[in-house]
């Protein structure tokens, strides 16, 4: 049986995030105008639920477990309850919430926009983004080396570096 037993976090952060902005708007020619804006935020002491803290540890030259090796094999799924960082625990049995992950967002934003005749508006909207964190999905980074949260560093499950929109609108000429 694989109980989970809660583990406490060493030490408890406020989570910060950021946000900063820079934006103009320029009537290009009559009734036309281009707004162009720089967005983003970065957060740090973001909330990582259930992080796996006995995570089964790799014989490697610079980690010598050789006391486990057997011939040139060292990592099995059978020893793996021995590699771990903290011994009598199963190697996800082990969890905290956890406030370490951060992140990053940066984007330019684009629209334009023109007013017609006759209550007729037309809109266009770009936004170009780059979306990174160490907390990926689901609010946890056991996804890949989950006592390493740097390694964890990459592009969000939900980024999408690129989006237009267009919409349109008509004033109905109804009293």
């Amino acid at each position: 049986i694989c109980l989970s037993t809660p583990f406490d976090p060493t030490s408890v952060h406020t989570p910060l995030v950021r946000e900063y902005s820079l934006g103009i708007q320029y009537e290009f020619v009559h009734g036309w105008v281009l707004d162009l804006g720089y967005v983003g935020s970065s957060g740090i002491n973001l909330l990582d639920y259930n992080h796996n803290h006995n995570q089964a540890l790799l014989a490697t030259p610079t980690n010598s477990l050789s006391y486990l090796c057997v011939g040139l094999i060292c990592n099995t799924s059978a020893n793996a309850q021995f590699r771990v960082p903290y011994l009598g625990y199963q190697t996800a049995g082990l969890q905290a919430t956890d406030y370490n992950g951060f992140s990053n967002y940066n984007s330019l934003q684009m629209t334009v926009r023109h007013q017609f005749s006759h209550g007729l508006s037309f809109q266009a909207a770009y936004t170009w983004d780059k979306n990174l964190s160490d907390i990926f999905f689901s609010n946890t980074a056991n996804i890949n080396n989950a006592l390493c949260m740097s390694c964890q560093y990459g592009r969000v499950s939900f980024d999408r570096p690129q989006r237009l929109t267009v919409n349109y609108s008509y004033d109905l000429p109804l009293g």
